[in-house]
Parts: structure tokens; sequence; C-alpha cells
């Protein structure tokens, strides 16, 4: 969420991962250290994990400095997971049936996110759950009161 112009405030949230699973397994995650983009013009600015074939990758952050015509660079993490049973970490991947966009004006305040709601048997103890997406990417044109759109997907093994 940004408010404002670029004087204005940049807010992301962030939550623990989890899995849908149906094997009943516990799993655990891990994330690499911080990588970056090259830094990209605001005003044109486009970075999409899937694109730039990083592979698992999810998009933990964004530095900017300056105004629309300034510099935008994206922070991003690989995601591992492994079931506690086992001693190999797996990358994970994007779902590619479970993607989703969110398309906002910059300065309007308005949250960037994307819930996904999955249904599962009418006999589980949750039959519907609500899940907020990772982000993987983001492309902004203009100023701040361009349109930006942020890509989100869920993560499978």
């Amino acid at each position: 969420m940004h408010l404002g112009d670029e004087n204005g405030k940049t807010t992301y949230k962030y939550g623990a991962i989890s899995f849908l699973n149906d094997d009943n397994n516990e799993y655990e995650f891990k994330l690499s250290d911080v990588m970056y983009s090259d830094y990209f013009q605001e005003n044109s600015s486009a970075f999409n994990c899937e694109d730039h074939y990083l592979e698992g990758t999810l998009i933990v952050g964004r530095e900017h400095i300056g105004d629309e015509k300034g510099k935008t660079r994206y922070a991003y993490k690989k995601l591992y997971a492994k079931a506690k049973k086992d001693k190999e970490w797996t990358l994970c991947k994007l779902n590619s049936t479970m993607k989703a966009e969110c398309t906002t004006k910059e300065s309007s305040g308005l949250w960037a996110e994307k819930l996904i709601t999955v249904e599962r048997d009418s006999n589980d103890s949750e039959p519907e759950k609500t899940y907020y997406a990772p982000m993987y990417g983001r492309k902004h044109s203009g100023d701040e009161n361009g349109e930006t759109i942020t890509y989100f997907a869920c993560m499978e093994l």
C-alpha cells in the first residue's frame, strides 16, 4: 500500500507460510538470503520473478529512491520446503493454476493483495479456507497517479 506522492509511505503485509496439502504432512520452510534485482526507473519499472527465471522466488521488499524518474529495485528470496520427516529441502515453484493480479492507482492508499479461497472436503473441520497469496511481481507506469499491477501466486512443491 502506498499513500501520497513520492514522499509518501509504502507498507507491505507479511505472514506465516503454509501449504495446502492432502497428505497430512507437516512442512517446514526456509528462505534463502536476500537477493536484489538491478535498478529500474520507477515510471517504467517491471519485475516479475517468473519472467526472470527465478524459480521458487518471492518478492520480500522494494527500495525506491527519488520521484518517478528515480531508481527502484526489488528484494527477493527463494522459498524451500520439506516434510518434517524428510531430510532434503525442495525449491518451491509458482502454482500456475493459482495466480492472480491486482491493479491499483499507486497513490490510492489501497492494499494490493489477493485472497485465494480453497474449498476442501465438506467433512473437513475447515471445508473452506482463505489464504493470502505471496507477491512475485510488480509493474508500475507513470508517477504516483499511475497504474501499478501486483502479481500474486500460491506456491507448491
